[in-house]
């Protein structure tokens, strides 16, 4: 493990060489490569983790260029999972960086969480983040909820036994909608949020948004934090024993 590269992190109070360990021996998996997983996976790659898959259907598209950091022109068309774990690994070589081209809820998908010690959400669309929600809730794996629109955004932490899980926080899908409105520096913050989140809790560091979600009003500069509880008739987390 080259230290140097974890200097600045390294010499952070209650973090030090315990911390970086808990990250290089961890798996993450981000799902979604949009402009909320691009800016996870590159600041999650750049702390050290250890191994991160990360998994998107979709391949580049020019209206992803105003806040999807890892892509550019040239990658019009590519696949971005692979357009994704090629930079990814180019930026930090000592993570190992695993690429899936597939679908959330796709038969199969399932395995990709075997072995992963949290999920991040980048997901656009809530009817794949309750896919996401049930299994990781079955497994017991926490996952870290953030999602954006216009110039709001929210994040919270969702943890199997001792948090509500998102279908307690969101009680419905919407309809089909159209292309939602987003300002890519509003992407930018939750995603760096999220991922902030994510180290938080891999290497025991600070305190976690669990059972608070955190609303950021970015028109107004306006942050809330919502308590959060558990619904007594969710069938997912009726099936997950809590303390």
């Amino acid at each position: 493990m080259d230290l140097e590269r974890y200097q600045r992190q390294l010499i952070l109070p209650g973090f030090g060489r315990e911390g970086q360990e808990r990250l290089r021996k961890s798996c993450v998996l981000v799902v979604g490569l949009g402009g909320l997983g691009s800016v996870v996976s590159t600041y999650l790659v750049y702390a050290g983790v250890g191994r991160i898959k990360i998994v998107d259907a979709d391949t580049v598209e020019p209206t992803n260029l105003n806040r999807q950091i890892l892509y550019s022109p040239a990658d019009i068309g590519e696949k971005k999972a692979l357009v994704a774990a090629k930079k990814l690994s180019e930026m930090n070589p000592e993570v190992e960086v695993l690429p899936y081209h597939l679908k959330i809820g796709d038969s199969g998908w399932e395995a990709v969480l075997d072995g992963v010690d949290l999920v991040v959400d980048g997901l656009d669309n809530l009817e794949a983040r309750f896919v996401v929600n049930q299994e990781v809730f079955n497994r017991g794996i926490p996952y870290i909820y953030g999602g954006v629109e216009g110039l709001s955004g929210m994040i919270t932490t969702l943890i199997p036994g001792e948090t509500p899980c998102l279908s307690c926080v969101v009680r419905r899908a919407p309809g089909e909608r159209g292309s939602i409105p987003v300002l890519g520096p509003v992407a930018g913050l939750v995603a760096s949020m999220e991922a902030l989140e994510a180290i938080k809790l891999l290497s025991g560091l600070g305190e976690l948004l669990k059972g608070r979600l955190l609303y950021i009003d970015g028109s107004s500069w306006d942050f809330a934090f919502i308590e959060i509880s558990r619904r007594k008739d969710c069938k997912i987390c009726r099936r997950v024993s809590h303390d």
